[in-house]
This record gives C-alpha cells, structure tokens and sequence, in this order.
C-alpha cells in the first residue's frame, strides 16, 4: 500500500497549476483545474496509507485553493451553489474517514460570496476583529479573500478586511503598501511579539 504523504506533494503540485490563472483573475480556469484534480484525487485517497496524518494538511491546501478560486470567479448565485453541493458531496466522503473539515473555506466562500452583509461591514472598516483566532476555516477563508482583493488593488478593503479577521502581518504589510509608514511601525511593534512574525 502507498502512503499518502507521499502523493501529497504530488496532489498539491497539480492543484497548484490552478495558480497562475488565479493570478490572472481566471477563476473559471482556476476552478476547472481544481475539479478534476480533487475528484481524481477524492476518488481513490483511501486506498492510500494515511498513518502519518497527512490528510488534514492536504485537504486544507486544496480547500484554501478552492476558496480562493471561487472569490474569483464571477460566478451567479446559482454557480455558486452548484459548486456548493459539489464541494459538500466531497466534504462527505471525507468526512467518513475522520476528515471533518474538508472543503469547509471553500463551502463557505460558496455560500457567502462578496455580498454577506457582514463581509461588506468588514469592507467598509465598520467591524473589527470579530473573528476567533482559533477558527482555521474563517481564517483560510480571510487569507484568500485577502489574496483576491489584494490582486484586484482594493487595498483598503483588504486592510479593513485583515484588521476585521486579525491578518496581523497582512495587516502591517498592507499599511506600508499605502505608505502609512508610522501607523505601520507602531502597529507592529504593538502586535508582533514574536521574532519571526516582526521579521
């Protein structure tokens, strides 16, 4: 029996082909390279040894992937639905072998979109830091949010978005990106207490 660590990199490496249309602001590209790739990979994971636990990180990768992908794409209402039950349909056979967060940033990019009434108050600098620190999924979620906004020049709205989700770095990052030069060296001298983080 394989491992599946050691197809891990290989899954990721193919998802990651998705990147450069990501970059490109082709989310329907991004979204159709994702497809295939996760439901050859959904299809058959089980039959490979996950001893070492390496599924978890793998289907975060995929799910963060997918997040991003879809906060691309300009897809309706009912695209984005559509991909909301094809992402639960995998959620589901991953969740019969123990991986109870599969897909969960993707499923929720599906369903909130850009138009979530709390999203946009984020956007707009009215909410602030309402989001658990402990909360992986809202936390892969904000990362490709970020990321998406970031590509698209909305620099404000991405530094309402990292101070609302507490994107600490981003955040600093963000500042000197607007030239705010000493709101960004005060700020990180109070947030970033660890070493590599202030790096």
């Amino acid at each position: 029996c394989d491992y599946l660590g050691e197809a891990t990199y290989g899954v990721l490496e193919l998802a990651e082909q998705a990147r450069p249309h990501l970059d490109a602001g082709d989310g329907n590209t991004a979204l159709t390279i994702l497809e295939a790739v996760t439901d050859e990979f959904v299809t058959g994971w089980t039959d490979l040894d996950d001893s070492d636990g390496d599924a978890d990180a793998l289907f975060d990768g995929l799910s963060a992937l997918w997040a991003e992908a879809i906060l691309t794409a300009a897809l309706t209402p009912a695209e984005r639905q559509a991909w909301a039950e094809r992402l639960a349909d995998w959620h589901t056979e991953a969740a019969e072998y123990g991986i109870d967060t599969a897909f969960e940033a993707a499923q929720v990019a599906c369903v909130q979109g850009w138009d979530d009434p709390e999203l946009q108050r984020m956007l707009r600098g009215e909410v602030v830091s309402s989001q658990s620190e402990t909360a992986s999924a809202e936390s892969t979620l904000a990362v490709a949010r970020l990321n998406v906004l970031e590509r698209q020049g909305r620099l404000d709205e991405a530094l309402h978005l990292a101070d609302a989700t507490r994107q600490v770095d981003r955040y600093v990052s963000l500042l000197v990106r607007l030239d705010r030069l000493a709101e960004a060296r005060r700020y990180g001298l109070d947030q970033l207490t660890q070493a590599h983080d202030a790096l």
